[in-house]
């Protein structure tokens, strides 16, 4: 995955070690996961945030409201290039959260 400029994809990491697409998938989350710095800087000067909620249903229970929820997508972008003081799109944060656990959100 790190010698491949664009990364790689399950299906092709499926390919490559003869593994189950699943298997493959998740290895790929793990391995893009373990790479996020977890001591990254926190985005600075102007940022913009937004967010959307996703409608989901469980379990394939489309008339159940029972089982009806909402994952809430906030991603904000930093968009003051600091070394030439113009507007472009720099660093990215992107994180959801579920509403079923009550309303929480950390930086």
């Amino acid at each position: 995955m790190a010698t491949h400029s664009n990364g790689m994809s399950a299906r092709q990491l499926e390919d490559q070690l003869g593994v189950a697409y699943k298997t493959a998938w998740l290895l790929t989350q793990k391995l893009r996961r373990s790479m996020v710095d977890p001591d990254r800087e926190p985005l600075e000067g102007v940022v913009e945030v937004d967010q959307t909620e996703i409608l989901f249903r469980e379990g394939g229970a489309f008339f159940d409201p029972g089982n009806a929820g909402k994952i809430l997508v906030i991603g904000a972008v930093e968009v003051i290039d600091r070394d030439i003081n113009r507007a472009k799109p720099r660093r990215k944060r992107a994180k959801y959260l579920d509403t079923r656990s009550g309303p929480s959100a950390s930086p």
